[in-house]
């Protein structure tokens, strides 16, 4: 009976043909680039919050669209706090801050946005705002509003819906969003309120800041050794001023409508303030459309 006996040479030459080939193969497409490992997301941490977050967290609509502030929260430096679209933050009293010292990310959609509020949410002065205290973060498609509690981050009796303060290794963005009524009856209120800081400003409304045209109530107020960026935005039908520039900020301005301010347009004070402007209009506004005390082109 005859036994079938492989070839062994065709076959290791075969076997080193396709060895040939495959080399060919890596030598076309090149290595194959391995990404790096994406971080795990952060976990979700359900309402209320209150104290200082310490690890980073993530205010998930997965625990319900309405996360309370029991007290101040503040954001320790070199932590972040993710909040997710749709979610809806509420301070539970007056004097309830959300402060970040390290990074806030609170990117909404146009769909689904995300809120900042009192409890109440029904009218100015209900709660302390928010302030990056020397920390970053982005606000983007986020509402806030019914702020205006009294704080002194910009300097004596004052409030904010956003304050930025000592923001230098990095910046705040806003951008897609509205600040809307905010105020307290003897404050110097402001909707954005800027203290030696980097912030930009994009596509985003700032009305009904403000309650005393006597006072220096501001959609936007930048002071100190600031740089800011607006563009694209609306600072319109605030009782008071528009924007105030002060001390050594310097301020650009493109694509923005400053209109029906029940003080002036635009106000800029100190020899060593600079607002440039292009592209923007500044109309009908109560007093003048720019006041300049400064170095306004």
């Amino acid at each position: 009976m005859m036994k079938f006996r492989p070839n062994c040479t065709w076959l290791s030459g075969l076997f080193g043909l396709l060895l040939v080939v495959l080399a060919g193969l890596v030598l076309l497409v090149g290595p194959v680039a391995v990404g790096p490992a994406h971080a795990a997301p952060s976990p979700c941490v359900p309402p209320p919050h209150s104290g200082t977050i310490a690890a980073d967290q993530t205010w998930c609509l997965a625990d319900g669209s309405q996360h309370l502030m029991s007290s101040s929260v503040t954001v320790a430096q070199g932590v972040i706090l993710t909040i997710e679209p749709g979610v809806t933050v509420q301070a539970g009293a007056v004097n309830v801050a959300l402060i970040v010292n390290g990074q806030l990310e609170a990117a909404g959609s146009e769909a689904e946005p995300i809120v900042f509020t009192s409890e109440a949410d029904s009218g100015p002065g209900e709660w302390s705002g928010l302030t990056f205290d020397g920390g970053t973060g982005t606000l983007r498609h986020a509402v806030v509003r019914y702020a205006g509690t009294r704080n002194y981050h910009c300097g004596g009796p004052s409030s904010a819906a956003i304050s930025a303060v000592g923001v230098q290794a990095g910046r705040v963005i806003v951008e897609d969003s509205q600040v809307l009524n905010s105020a307290y009856y003897d404050n110097d209120d402001a909707g954005l309120c800027v203290v030696d800081s980097r912030v930009v400003v994009s596509n985003t409304l700032f009305s009904a800041i403000g309650d005393n045209p006597a006072q220096i109530d501001t959609a936007i107020r930048v002071k100190g050794v600031s740089s800011v960026s607006i563009s694209g935005s609306a600072l319109e039908k605030n009782p008071s001023h528009g924007l105030v520039v002060e001390g050594a900020a310097q301020v650009q301005i493109a694509g923005t409508s400053i209109v029906q301010n029940g003080g002036d347009g635009v106000w800029v004070s100190g020899d060593t303030a600079v607002l440039t402007m292009s592209g923007s209009t500044v109309l009908g506004n109560t007093n003048d459309g720019v006041h300049n005390y400064g170095n306004a082109q």
